[in-house]
């Protein structure tokens, strides 16, 4: 049996084992998402074994911008998962209104499964890699995303080997300007509290405790 042969028996292999695994994934996933079903195995087998194409090429990256820049004071972390959203709704949770993360299936609530991987420092700051699949049109995307920043951009998923040149250069270039806006990010201040009308006393302020209304 060629190399090339060989390497794409064990793809099918590792598919196939996939597709088992996802089909109690999506057990534990629909108690919490009525919308995962197991027609969904295959494409989150696909997206798993996408995942795991690219994982060293991206945990070196997280690993060398935390070393390098962050002097190893941050932390690489992977996961795995899904969420649910409609349109002018959040991607995911954490990603709430950030640029270029527009919604697609106009007025109906759908499902996405996710790989990320993200490298995590201080109190709030993060970038993260994700790639996604939606099952139900079949539709992989690649985003950058910078948290605290709320900065967000597209990157191509390497779906075929010739794709593959093109996704790293584009993780690069995108995590670098996630990375630099994330460092000189700074938390969002609260509103300024009301000014009191002038000649009316203003009222005491009331700390609400856990779980009054």
């Amino acid at each position: 049996m060629s190399e090339t042969l060989s390497a794409w028996i064990e793809r099918a292999r590792r598919l196939v084992a996939y597709q088992q695994e996802a089909l109690a994934f999506l057990e534990r996933v629909r108690r919490q998402f009525p919308l995962a079903v197991p027609q969904h195995a295959p494409a989150v087998a696909r997206l798993w074994l996408l995942a795991d194409e690219v994982d060293s090429f991206l945990c070196t990256l997280l690993e060398e911008l935390n070393r390098g820049l962050l002097g190893g004071k941050g932390e690489v972390d992977t996961t795995r998962g899904a969420h649910t959203r409609r349109e002018n709704a959040p991607l995911a949770p954490g990603l709430e209104g950030i640029p270029g993360l527009s919604p697609s299936l106009a007025g109906r609530e759908y499902i996405r499964y996710d790989c990320t991987w993200s490298l995590k420092w201080e109190e709030e700051k993060a970038v993260s890699v994700q790639l996604t699949v939606e099952p139900d049109n079949d539709v992989f995307r690649g985003v950058v995303v910078a948290r605290r920043a709320r900065l967000a951009r597209d990157i191509p998923c390497p779906l075929r080997p010739a794709e593959r040149q093109r996704f790293e250069e584009g993780v690069r270039e995108a995590l670098l300007e996630c990375f630099a806006s994330e460092v000189v990010s700074v938390p969002e201040k609260p509103p300024p509290a009301p000014v009191p009308t002038k000649g009316a006393p203003s009222s005491p302020r009331r700390t609400r405790k856990k779980g009054e209304k």
